[in-house]
């Protein structure tokens, strides 16, 4: 009889693909069955893919809207056969596509009634996901031209979301937005802030000592962002409020003063910001 579609590593596996095609579980099934079959009757098609022969009629017609299936009638009997596998990259991008015009609708609809003043003062985030999301929020709220602030900037965060924080950077970087960090002098510390430093649009001072902690916080805009970053914990919390921000600021620049840079691997200072004088961290162009 050979495989029954669904209840095989093969079957099993590729149902769950196709699923997220948009298929349903029974549509996949039998699309699989009918791959292996070739042409063949309802009988045949609905045993091999192990579902009721009346449900088998009508996941046929919707493959066949979905043009998966064709069917010819020969000797009075309907015969059914499965379309190309290639068809399926054509439905994923149409599937994509539509998402994407869906998705670009829905945006601006929610822009138009999403209001900005209800929202709390502070927000909690949880996990990796929600650490993202924070920077993310960093990345919206500065204009170009602005900065962010990072004190005790942790390393740990670049190891857990490696790909997502060099996009980030990307992005931060693109729209020249500088970033001005103070790490501790750990080893890991040290190997990451001579990567951020080699960074454009970075500068880096170094704590003299090496005091390790997961905690770090970010000052960007009005906002503050104070994070939990290590394997057992990743928690965020976001306070938009001058006054905090202030204060925060405050602090980040009486540190800074009274520390030094550091660059790249090699020693070399970072050239794309240059430190103000009198130490102070550089702050963000006043706009035109």
């Amino acid at each position: 009889m050979g495989f029954v579609a669904g209840e095989t590593d093969f079957g099993a596996g590729n149902v769950g693909l196709l699923k997220e095609l948009g298929l349903t579980g029974n549509e996949a099934k039998t699309y699989i069955a009918l791959c292996g079959l070739g042409p063949a009757v309802v009988s045949d098609i609905a045993e091999k893919a192990g579902i009721h022969r009346a449900l088998a009629y009508a996941t046929l017609a919707r493959l066949a809207e979905k043009g998966l299936v064709s069917q010819v009638t020969k000797d009075k009997k309907k015969w059914f056969s499965a379309a190309p596998p290639e068809r399926l990259e054509s439905i994923m991008e149409e599937r994509e596509k539509r998402l994407k015009t869906g998705l670009a609708s829905l945006t601006e609809a929610l822009a138009g009634v999403y209001r900005v003043s209800a929202r709390p003062a502070a927000e909690i985030f949880t996990g990796i996901e929600g650490l993202k999301s924070i920077l993310m929020d960093e990345l919206n709220s500065v204009e170009k031209g602005g900065a962010i602030y990072y004190y005790r900037a942790q390393p740990e965060l670049a190891r857990l979301a490696k790909v997502f924080v060099s996009w980030y950077h990307k992005k931060r970087v693109e729209k020249g937005v500088k970033a001005v960090a103070i790490f501790d002098s750990a080893p890991q510390s040290l190997d990451r802030a001579r990567e951020f430093a080699a960074l454009p649009f970075s500068e880096v001072r170094v704590m003299p000592e090496a005091f390790p902690t997961p905690i770090t916080y970010h000052i960007f805009a009005d906002k503050v962002a104070i994070m939990s970053v290590s394997k057992e914990e990743a928690l965020g919390v976001l306070i938009k409020s001058e006054a905090v921000a202030s204060f925060f600021r405050k602090s980040f620049d009486f540190a800074w003063k009274k520390l030094k840079p550091i660059g790249p691997a090699g020693g070399k200072p970072p050239t794309a910001v240059k430190p103000t004088a009198g130490g102070k961290p550089p702050a963000a162009p006043r706009r035109a």
